[in-house]
């Protein structure tokens, strides 16, 4: 599958369009110098909602298919300083949530915990604070775009995009059609035709 095939797949299953920083790490073939990386507790975050967002089933999840260093490629390359304000404050203010209401760091959540947090965080993508006066949606003048559909949209498009996502969790098929050049007619019942009503 072609990455433009790819993308366009992407954007049909989230129905939206693509934020303009991943569009264009997307498609672009040149490499940018990182602009800084998580923390060893910021990366073990981010793997963990990969992976509860693309969890290992009949096929592998988020983490097989290399998406946490994904999400961290974009960030710290493709993000504008903004986008990557809102990003790393939204991974502060999830912890600061899962500590408020579960007692806990979201790393040091049980799954069934993690799955809540996500609910709620995906809940106040564009809403006010639904709990404890925390905030999860940062409210930033040059951008407004929430976390949680920032991290969404980075893990679907980075599990997709990979091998894994592309040849495994979706079935690809070279040629997804088959040539059949001599079909009786006893087989289809009538002859097919390619216009549309005579006048």
């Amino acid at each position: 599958m072609q990455r433009r095939e790819a993308v366009k797949m992407i954007m049909a299953m989230l129905g939206t369009s693509l934020s303009p920083s991943l569009l264009g790490a997307l498609e672009s073939t040149a490499s940018r110098l990182p602009r800084g990386q998580f923390t060893d507790g910021q990366r073990r975050q981010i793997t963990m909602m990969s992976e509860r967002i693309i969890p290992t089933t009949d096929t592998p999840g988020a983490i097989a298919a290399g998406v946490p260093e994904f999400v961290e490629r974009i960030v710290f390359q493709w993000y504008t300083d903004t986008e990557r304000k809102i990003f790393l404050q939204g991974l502060q203010l999830s912890d600061q949530y899962s500590q408020q209401q579960m007692g806990h760091l979201f790393v040091d959540l049980n799954v069934e915990q993690q799955d809540v947090v996500l609910s709620q965080m995906e809940l106040q993508g564009g809403a006010k604070p639904l709990f404890g006066g925390i905030d999860l949606m940062p409210q930033l003048s040059e951008d407004r775009s929430a976390f949680f559909p920032k991290l969404k949209e980075l893990v679907v498009v980075g599990y997709y995009t990979s091998e894994i996502g592309a040849t495994e969790e979706l079935r690809y098929v070279a040629m997804p059609m088959e040539y059949k050049g001599d079909i009786p007619l006893s087989e289809v019942g009538r002859s097919w035709s390619n216009s549309g009503f005579l006048d």
